[in-house]
């Protein structure tokens, strides 16, 4: 060795030709410069050493030309040194600058090459034989054959030690000249720009081998030389002109100049084909010698530095100063589109080419960006490439969407422009040209226009439309035309509606002046049908008349009926308009005759119609002299003050009034708007548009949400109205501050929201509002009626600034527009569980949907068939779909409630049993509690109050006498007996039922089906278990007078649950078999009797949660509740039975006159006149129709079961035929009189008893009996015709009911029908068997929810959340039998695994005894990067880490209950009682561990309360073993618990604070962190199963999906995700760590350089971005699945295990499929040596696993090495039979739990071990280089780094591997 020194400039010279003689990186060249400029700076000399070996830094072209040899002679290559070149010896000096001296370890020597071709080239011969023999092949075809399977396993590698399938592999050679090698022949050309476009994103060459470089090298030269002879016989041939002819021959020149260049074509193309043979036989493919970007680096540099690679090309000419640099290189070309292609190909943008401009670089290095720059990486000339990283932030992902709207749509909307002016034709063939998609959904929406109102309705607007008179200049909003063309079309038919059925209104009642006409003259079918008629509409004389209007009126609606039974969605419309014109007519009738008005009956059909009539109305007044409007608030402050009552019958008296005042244009405007909402609710759910939910049912159009004027506007607005509104929560109201006069104007505000909001119909029939007007009256209110004002408020605000309306269909368009900020999900994870039905409803499920439609649509027009016509159907409305998400959110906390109020009470008492005890009978309260209810107000309604008659009448006679007989016996009759006490009686008959039926559910969960079958059904004696005299003798129990009383059965409770098994099991039959824990496969089982109290608790709780959300739907929706007999003194209606009086007093009346007339002849003489006063003293009429009424109110809750299967049962079944509104009930009215057996004999015993008064004065006359019993029996017919048919009555929408059973049911479901367009007219014109009404009871109400299909699914899953408890799969398991051997090992080996399940992910995550502080850290340093996905930056940034919402999450339980936290834009104020309470009423998202280790169990709540499963007292082992226990969440858990918790709660809080409706603030907070419970149980349960963490997984995987997708196509907040990693990696490629790391490296935030270690550079990395990692597991995953097809991988047997593989199995099925591979890695984890070595385990741990020292020349680089006896620094491996150990023992230890905690906090004292003791005894390498504290919290990890030469040799040896197996196989 000899020691020289060099100046600086020829150090760097000679480092420069190293460089390009890749003797060394690129990274060794700057970091050995940098060391030269350092002691340049110092003065310092630079000296090398020199080995005594002449080294040639670079060969000369004509060596490298005289190199060239044929293919067949195998081409020698020198094996390069490895430290002896001058640079290397500099980096020696700069590691001593950067890194403690240690040992360095050589990479692999080149010197032991694999030789893939000897082991290719025997596989070809090997296979050759075999195709020849075996399958008969031909020698050439064997050969084919033979090359080709080989060629499939030739291929390169990539950085992440696993064999890629050869997809995507780019044949670029030099993107700046333009070069590629041929795919076909092998030759290196120049590509087309095509080509090197579609190259440019493929997987580039990262590292080469000697051999492909050299061959690569040969290949262009041969090449070169070839275009230069060319050249040269081009240039010789054109010195003669071209139409010179050829000397020899009669062609041009020119022609046989062609004929030489195909010579030469056909010439190349034989020797390219020969050489390209020649090569397969004798060389390796090339590809075997390069390493491959991963799928991973390729997307993200072609895909994450598309936008940037071209602004950096568009702005580079305009930057002089820019020169190439290693970093930055430039097309050979200077073309801009060239630029392109290398900036992609070589991952440049605005960092590299603003650090290769060396005026900006050397500006910015003086400014404090270099100052930045310094501070950051040590160096003010990277100020440049910061201020270019910083530039490029703001630089869009793909910027597809930018260009779209800023480029093409303006364009796009000019052409349209032009094009009008032509013609309205060429307008339309432009908009179809330049908007397609836009242009199909327009042609569909005027489909379905023509379809409401017949072929060329809207003619007239695609006209206007196209001619540009309806705008589509609004080129940032694409459905601009398309809204407007609804607006038009929902008007048009509104209109049309409307005009025919309003003037059938007034001409059937009167004649009536065209100039009284008002607004409805400015009606376009209304001039035309009075124009027709010959009236002329300037005439102020002229007078419109039915007899002028009849004929084309009934043609006009005949065209409306035409429609309506082609389209059940226009069949709706259709039918609302005539009912509104038949109750408009019979009001007016009424008004125009100056008789009172009636109060109204409205229906499903007319509700509406009725709140718009006094909207308008109100308005109207509120414009002009304020007196209705004065008025009518008025009338609501009087009555209200009277009472509830009074109160309804003002709110009747308004609608009334507008009737009275015979406002035409009220009633016109009122019934126009009706229609028009309707009908714009129809196309809005056939083709949605872009709008945004605020409220409940209120919506917006995204335009106008997303303009700042409008929405400050808005906002301030809400905020003037809530001004005055301040919340108590001592007593949880909300008062009204201020004046007396400003509480006024507020309370009238308020009135006047709710009645604009609701409608006063809805108003007037529900409880709800009443109420709440009832309280704003004393200046305050309920907190629950809070969100009701608010909603009002919105709706008004919205309309007012926002250009917003309101829904009444909650279908495709309000589902759409409640997606709020999730709209544009690929996967509509806040609306499903199932993929696929998230696929359906997301983006590009709605995308095809639209489509799908719209062609229907224009098919079914120009086909006439109605069998493919898309109907849009009916849809619950919005406040149904809210409702079924907050059950879905309530639901989830129910189980953490019961947990909490069991510890509370446990606490409280002492003890847990007594805490159940309580619990369990607040449960049964509920049961009874409704019972009560239900008897009370039967018997109000039935028996006004009278509970003796309700005896008498309702209760069972065996029943009845016990209760009379106790009476008698204890009070001495019943005279003796108040109605409170004869009320409690009858209560205890009611509840003993009621209470024996709870036991009996109860007992079947313990006992199973065959205690009900045969302890209850076939036993009915065994029910005396339940009774609280037990075991008495049979005298005694005979002394028990009345015993079915509810008292008489024990309490539910569970220590009376435990008394009464124990009853029980007495009996041998029942000994044992209840529930049971599994025990150890059946032995040690305890009975698990807390579990059936658990289930009953929670059921009765959920039931509770879906029922108190229904009543709350029906009370603000009551159009959509059927009493199935109606409640007469309801609020809906004012009661009058004088219709009915009558019509029974003429029945009774004709029985007396044919009486008489058969018994005497006539009504004359003293008997006959005697039988007729005796008649009218009775008051009959009266008598029956009170009876008649008491008994149609008697009518119970099974009765009204029966209704509901009758109704069902009148259109369905065999009658499904009757396509008729008026049935044939022949059979039906059999049925039902079975149905109402009991009101059916009451009814009949009074007519009986009537007649024998009416008959006493003649009793002695001997008139025959016959005579009386005909007389009798034909009473009872006609009586009993009125209960089934009803009675005419005066009017059909007003209050005097029919009072017929029949009639009323019938006439709901009409309106069912008309309303849902089954049927128009009397005519069924739909399918019924999907059209029959469902029926659902809402508890705790007389109410039936009466729905359509359209409903059904919703309806029966949350009758499913009702009843199913998280219990019921825990309980199945428990119910096996003792004797079933089979089953109890099955269940424990399935307990077991879940156990071991939980332990290994607890282990892995948190930790379990110890914390994980890893996971814990980055558990919260990643929840801002996961939310940005999933939400966006902005409301990641807000409810963030550090910030103050976040602060406020914290800090949340330690806020006074009056405290207000944030107040929100609108100005509604949150205090932190109001925000607690809604935090433990909804769920605001399952965390993480609460998913994966399915956190709460009946075993773990019982164990919290120190009790078994049992209820006994747990051992001292056993508590000791329930807090400890690794399956179960422990300390550690719980805090990454709460860490997420916070995040949700704080998002919560920012969504509020938005005004954002409270289900979408659920979802938002859902989301924020992964909404895991958005998972099917089938699915979790089924991938769970093998796949660790698939929660996490398929959920950040999901939102990967989504994100990308928004992020491409809408350039949304979502595209900062891809924006940060795209950050990462440039700063990854400024530290050049880019180079040198893997995928796992690549998915990482940040990277720092830490100096040099065995000739490799070394980083560490900061978190992963989980996105980047799901993203690179769907790469890995798709580039395998590819594999599956045959691309890529030599078969699919190899393609399946890659796919397998890639999966993260869990650790039990990863070690099976490494014994059946019989795989293992031997490699020996750092760590263990690090904590084991020197301890007396060492010397265990090395002869278990089989230790011996790794060969130095095969050490790993910058790994750790340890010395040994003889302080010689070695590595480790294992031999095949240890790593299986090992990989057992891993298994064993994850399944433990223990497998990461000693190895993370082993890697912590790693890196703090760094002294000189530790330097002698171990080398520690990169992991000595991590900041402790860092690595302790996640925020920095060493990985190792890649050496390509590495690389390409494992690569070489594995190709050679495969051969060697593959021939061995072969020749067996």
């Amino acid at each position: 060795m000899a020691t020289t020194t060099l100046d600086y400039d020829e150090a760097k010279k000679q480092l420069r030709e190293a460089y390009r003689n890749k003797t060394i990186d690129y990274t060794q060249y700057r970091q050995s410069i940098d060391v030269i400029n350092q002691k340049q700076n110092l003065g310092e000399p630079v000296e090398i050493e020199v080995e005594d070996v002449e080294i040639e830094l670079e060969k000369p072209m004509s060596e490298m030309i005289g190199a060239l040899r044929r293919p067949e002679e195998p081409v020698e290559i020198e094996e390069p040194e490895e430290l002896t070149a001058p640079a290397i010896s500099l980096m020696r000096d700069r590691e001593e600058v950067v890194a403690p001296r240690v040992e360095r370890i050589m990479p692999y020597r080149f010197g032991e090459k694999a030789d893939p071709l000897s082991a290719r080239n025997k596989y070809i011969n090997t296979m050759e034989q075999v195709y020849q023999i075996t399958y008969g092949n031909s020698p050439e075809e064997a050969k084919r054959k033979a090359r080709a399977d080989a060629d499939k396993y030739m291929k390169g590698t990539t950085s992440e030690f696993y064999d890629a399938p050869q997809f995507m592999e780019s044949n670029i050679v030099d993107i700046e000249k333009g070069l590629l090698r041929d795919r076909e022949t092998g030759e290196i050309r120049e590509g087309s720009y095509p080509e090197l476009a579609a190259e440019a994103f493929k997987r580039q060459i990262v590292g080469k081998s000697e051999d492909y470089t050299l061959q690569q090298a040969n290949l262009l030269l041969e090449q070169r030389i070839r275009e230069q002879r060319r050249k040269e016989a081009r240039e010789e041939r054109a010195k003669s002109p071209s139409y010179i002819l050829t000397p020899g021959t009669t062609k041009p020149r020119f022609m046989v100049e062609a004929d030489i260049r195909a010579g030469e074509l056909r010439e190349d193309i034989a020797s390219d084909v020969g050489r390209a043979a020649q090569l397969a036989l004798v060389k390796p493919r090339p590809e075997t010698g390069v390493v491959y970007e991963t799928p991973l680096a390729a997307t993200m540099r072609g895909g994450l530095n598309l936008a940037p690679a071209v602004i950096s090309s568009a702005i580079q000419p305009l930057m002089p100063g820019t020169i190439e640099t290693d970093d930055y290189r430039m097309a050979d070309s200077a073309d801009v589109a060239d630029q392109i292609l290398v900036n992609i190909a070589k991952g440049q943008g605005l960092p590299q080419l603003f650090d290769a401009n060396v005026y900006l670089k050397t500006t910015l290095s003086n400014t404090p960006i270099g100052g930045v720059a310094e501070f950051v990486t040590g160096d003010r000339e990277d100020a440049a490439w910061m201020f270019g990283f910083g530039s490029e932030i703001g630089v869009p992902i793909t910027g597809i969407p930018t260009a779209y709207k800023f480029v093409y749509k303006p364009t796009a909307a000019a052409a349209r422009a032009t094009a009008r002016a032509v013609g309205p034709r060429t307008g339309e063939v432009v908009a179809a040209v330049t908007a397609p998609i836009e242009y199909t959904k327009m042609k569909g929406l005027m489909s379905v226009v023509d379809d409401y109102l017949g072929e060329g309705t809207s003619a007239a607007i695609k006209d206007e439309f196209y001619s540009g008179k309806i705008s589509w200049n609004d080129w940032i909003d694409s459905s601009a035309a398309r809204r407007s063309i609804r607006e038009n079309s929902s008007e048009a038919v509104a209109e049309r509606v409307v005009a025919v059925n309003m003037l059938r209104s007034i001409v059937d009642n009167q004649d009536i002046a065209v100039k009284n006409l008002g607004f409805m003259l400015e009606n376009p079918t209304t001039k035309g049908i009075l124009l027709e008629a010959g009236i002329k509409i300037d005439d102020p004389a002229a007078v419109v008349t039915k007899d002028l209007l009849d004929d084309i009126l009934i043609r006009e609606a005949k065209k409306l009926e035409n429609a309506a039974r082609g389209n059940s969605d226009f069949a709706r419309i259709y039918n609302k308009g005539e009912a509104i014109q038949k109750q408009t007519s019979e009001m007016l009738e009424k008004a125009y005759g100056f008789e009172e008005v009636p109060k109204l009956n409205t229906t499903r059909l007319t509700t509406q119609f009725q709140s718009e009539l006094v909207r308008t109305a109100l308005a109207k007044s509120l414009a002009t002299d304020k007196n209705l409007y004065n008025q009518v608030f008025d009338t609501l402050r009087t009555g209200t003050k009277s009472g509830r009552q009074q109160l309804q019958k003002a709110l009747e008296d308004i609608v009334g009034d507008v009737y009275s005042y015979q406002d035409l244009d009220v009633i016109y405007e009122a019934f126009k708007k009706d229609v028009r909402r309707d009908v714009a609710d129809n196309l809005l759910n056939f083709l949605p548009e872009d709008l945004i939910a605020i409220g409940a049912d209120v919506v917006v159009p995204r335009k106008s949400w997303t303009k700042a004027k409008k929405h400050n506007a808005f906002y301030n607005d809400l905020k003037g109205k809530n001004a005055n509104l301040k919340y108590d929560p001592s007593d949880k109201k909300w008062n009204i501050t201020g004046s007396n006069e400003e509480k006024k104007k507020v309370v009238n505000e308020i009135l006047d929201h709710i009645i604009d909001y609701a409608g006063v119909d809805t108003v007037r029939k529900s409880e709800v509002y009443q109420d709440l007007i009832s309280q704003l009256q004393f200046g305050t209110y309920d907190q629950k009626y809070h969100q009701i004002i608010q909603e009002a408020f919105i709706a008004r605000s919205a309309e007012k600034h926002l250009d917003g309306f309101r829904m009444r269909a909650g279908g495709e368009q309000f589902r759409r527009a409640a997606q709020g900020e999730f709209r544009g999900d690929i996967l509509a994870v806040s609306e499903e569980r199932e993929f696929a039905k998230q696929l359906k409803k997301g983006a590009m499920g709605d995308f095809i949907r639209d489509i799908r439609v719209s062609r229907q649509a224009i098919k079914a027009q120009q086909s006439a068939s109605p069998t493919i016509k898309p109907v849009v159907g009916v849809t619950p409305p919005p406040q149904f779909l809210n409702l079924t998400r907050r059950v879905e959110a309530k639901i989830d906390q129910v189980s953490d409630q019961f947990d909490t109020e069991l510890k509370r009470l446990s606490k409280e008492y002492g003890n847990p049993i007594d805490a159940l005890d309580e619990m369990t009978e607040t449960a049964w309260k509920v049961t009874e509690a409704e019972t009560i209810r239900i008897t009370d107000e039967l018997v109000e309604r039935g028996f006004q109050g009278d509970w003796e008659a309700y005896l008498n009448t309702f209760v069972e006679k065996r029943y009845r006498d016990q209760i009379k007989s106790l009476i008698d016996r204890e009070y001495g009759g019943m005279k003796n007996v108040t109605d409170d006490e004869l009320k409690d009686l009858i209560y205890e008959y009611r509840l003993y039922f009621n209470k024996s039926d709870q036991w009996k559910a109860l007992l079947s969960t313990y006992y199973g089906s065959d205690y009900v079958k045969i302890a209850i059904d076939e036993n009915p004696f065994h029910t005396e278990f339940i009774r609280k005299l037990y075991g008495v003798s049979e005298a005694d129990r005979r002394l028990e007078v009345f015993a079915s009383r509810g008292s008489t059965v024990l309490d539910i409770n569970y220590s009376n649950f435990l008394e009464v098994i124990n009853r029980i099991e007495q009996e041998p039959l029942f000994k044992g078999t209840g529930l049971k824990t599994v025990g150890l496969a059946g032995i040690n089982r305890k009975e698990a009797t807390s579990l059936p109290i658990q289930e009953y608790i929670l059921g009765i709780r959920q039931s509770q949660v879906v029922n108190d959300e229904m009543k709350a739907f029906i009370q603000t929706n009551p159009e959509y509740g059927v009493d199935m007999i109606p409640n007469y003194l309801g609020s809906d209606l004012q009661l009058n039975l004088q219709p009915l009086t009558n019509v029974y007093d003429n029945i009774i009346d004709d029985a007396v006159d044919e009486f008489a007339q058969a018994a005497f002849g006539g009504k004359e003489g003293d008997p006959a006149g005697l039988f007729a006063a005796q008649a009218k003293r009775q008051n009959a009429g009266s008598l029956l129709a009170d009876v008649h009424f008491n008994t149609m109110s008697k009518i119970g809750t099974k009765t009204r079961d029966d209704l509901r299967k009758w109704v069902q049962g009148v259109w369905g079944g065999q009658n499904i035929g009757q396509r008729t509104l008026k049935p044939d009930l022949t059979t039906a009215r059999d049925q039902l009189q079975q149905i109402l057996a009991e009101p059916y004999i009451a009814v009949n015993n009074t007519v009986d008893d009537l007649f024998d008064r009416i008959f006493q004065p003649i009793a002695e006359m001997g008139i025959p009996q016959n005579v009386r019993n005909n007389i009798v029996n034909d009473v009872k017919e006609k009586i009993w015709d009125i209960y089934f048919k009803g009675f005419p009555v005066d009017g059909r929408y007003y209050a005097d009911p029919g009072m017929g059973v029949m009639e009323d049911v019938l006439r709901n479901t009409e309106d069912f029908f008309k309303a849902n367009g089954v049927a128009v007219g009397d005519d069924i014109v739909s399918a019924l068997n999907s059209n029959l009404p469902m029926f659902t009871k809402i508890q705790g109400t007389n109410i039936a929810m009466m729905y359509g299909a359209g409903m059904a699914k919703t309806i029966d899953n949350l009758e499913t959340l009702a009843k199913t408890t998280k219990l019921r799969t825990t309980l199945e398991r428990l119910r096996i039998k003792d004797d079933d051997k089979l089953a109890l090992i099955g269940a424990t080996i399935g307990s077991a695994t879940e156990a071991f399940r939980r332990i290994a992910t607890g282990g892995l995550l948190a930790g379990i005894y110890v914390p994980v502080t890893r996971y814990l850290g980055q558990n919260i340093f990643n929840a801002n990067i996961i939310m940005a996905g999933t939400l966006g930056p902005e409301r990641s940034f807000r409810g963030g880490l550090a910030s103050p919402m976040h602060m406020k999450a914290i800090a949340i339980s330690k806020y006074p209950d009056d405290a207000v936290v944030f107040t929100s834009k609108g100005g509604r104020e949150y205090t932190a009682a109001e925000l607690r309470q809604l935090e433990s009423t909804y769920n605001l998202g399952l965390s993480r561990f609460k998913v994966e280790l399915q956190e709460r169990t009946a075993t773990r709540t019982m164990t919290d309360v120190g009790r078994d499963l049992s209820g006994k007292p747990l051992t001292t082992p056993s508590w000791l073993w329930s807090k400890i226990r690794p399956d179960q969440r422990g300390l550690w858990s719980t805090l990454a618990d709460n860490q997420d918790q916070t995040f949700r709660r704080a998002t919560f809080y920012t969504a509020l604070q938005d005004d954002v409706p409270l289900e979408q603030a659920i979802a938002i907070s859902k989301r924020s962190l992964l909404d895991y419970g958005s998972i099917g149980r089938q699915e979790r349960s089924l991938f769970e199963k093998y796949v660790f963490f698939w929660s996490f997984t398929r959920q950040i995987t999901t939102e990967l999906i989504n994100l990308t997708a928004k992020a491409v196509t809408q350039n949304l907040g979502h595209n900062f995700v891809a924006k940060v990693a795209r950050a990462s990696m440039r700063q990854q490629q400024q530290s050049a760590a880019w180079l040198y790391n893997d995928d796992r490296a690549k998915s990482r935030m940040y990277s720092f350089y830490k100096g040099m270690i065995d000739n490799l550079p070394l980083f560490t990395y900061g978190f992963s971005n989980p996105y980047v990692e799901s993203y690179e597991t769907l790469l890995m995953l798709g580039t395998r699945t590819i594999g599956l097809l045959g691309i890529g991988e030599p078969s699919t047997a190899v393609a399946v295990e890659k796919l397998i593989g890639g999966i993260n199995l869990r650790p039990e099925f990863e070690f099976l499929l490494q014994v059946v591979q019989d795989r293992y890695s031997k490699k020996v984890p750092p760590e263990d040596i690090y904590l084991l070595k020197g301890t007396a385990m060492w010397p265990f741990y090395k002869e278990l696993f089989e230790l011996s020292p790794i060969d130095p020349k095969r050490r790993r680089p910058q790994d750790p090495t340890f010395s040994n006896e003889f302080d010689q620094q070695q590595q480790y491996k294992m031999t095949k039979s240890g790593a299986r150990k090992y990989a057992a023992f891993s298994v064993a230890t994850l399944l433990m739990g223990v497998n990461r905690i000693p190895k993370d906090y082993t890697k912590a004292l790693m890196a703090k071990d760094q002294d000189d003791e530790s330097l002698r005894k171990q080398q520690l390498r990169r992991f000595a280089s991590p900041n402790v504290l860092l690595y302790l919290l996640g925020a920095e990890t060493s990985l190792r780094s890649v050496d390509e030469r590495e690389l390409i040799k494992r690569n070489e040896f594995r190709i050679q591997k495969i051969f060697n197996e593959l021939t061995r196989e072969r020749k067996k």
